[in-house]
């Protein structure tokens, strides 16, 4: 396979990161990868207009974040969306980057198929391709994509390694290692008293614990388990 000529290409990875968790960065790692991305910014969603809000604050899933990036540059944590007022709109953040990157760098956002499926709530949806490339993440047993969504987006289809070599325009599917974590499992566990170690890094449990974040108490004591683990 001939490599892409621009290994520039900056990939996109949003959410709540409400906390932040193994499952996302090995997911961001791995999409990366497959998308010849010479880095990968993460955004924490400051206020999302379709979910839950989050439930720790923005500074504090900030910093999860960037403890969980630590010690290495090809994750990255990108603060933009924090620093916006309102809510949090992705076609906003891509015109943003866009115009500081340039016209002709690949900037690619990478979705789940979960929310591919949800794609026409979005705010001016149908702009994201004039801006950016699409990577969306395949996952089992998730909703299917609207007839409406699929047509739209099925003449812009390309295999992954041709995005790198276009700044936007063009929608690649990513099949990545499928770890069931997930941030309402962490938040439950954590409720419950219950160990979270292996689940996020750990200098991320360090900073749950020393804020009591998501536990049923202010107290910022580890859980039994915690202390055997230590």
């Amino acid at each position: 396979m001939t490599e892409p000529k621009n290994t520039q290409a900056l990939a996109l990875f949003g959410g709540t990161f409400d906390p932040i968790h193994a499952g996302h960065l090995r997911v961001c790692l791995e999409a990366g990868e497959a998308l010849h991305a010479c880095q990968v910014s993460l955004l924490p969603c400051a206020s999302p207009a379709h979910r839950q809000q989050p439930i720790a604050s923005a500074e504090q899933r900030l910093a999860m974040l960037e403890l969980a990036l630590a010690g290495q540059s090809y994750l990255v944590a990108d603060r933009r969306e924090l620093d916006r007022p309102g809510p949090t709109y992705t076609i906003d953040t891509l015109q943003e980057i866009r115009a500081e990157v340039g016209p002709d760098r690949a900037v690619i956002l990478i979705i789940g198929a979960d929310q591919l499926a949800q794609l026409d709530r979005w705010k001016s949806w149908q702009r994201l391709l004039d801006v950016a490339h699409l990577a969306i993440l395949t996952r089992p047993n998730c909703a299917s994509t609207p007839m409406h969504i699929d047509g739209f987006l099925k003449p812009h289809r390309a295999k992954r390694q041709e995005l790198a070599l276009h700044p936007a325009g063009f929608v690649t599917a990513i099949s990545v290692t499928a770890l069931a974590i997930s941030a309402s499992d962490i938040r439950r566990r954590l409720n419950h008293s219950l160990s979270v170690r292996y689940l996020v890094p750990d200098a991320v449990i360090e900073y749950l614990h020393s804020h009591a974040l998501y536990s049923p108490s202010k107290t910022a004591l580890f859980s039994a388990a915690e202390k055997l683990l230590r």
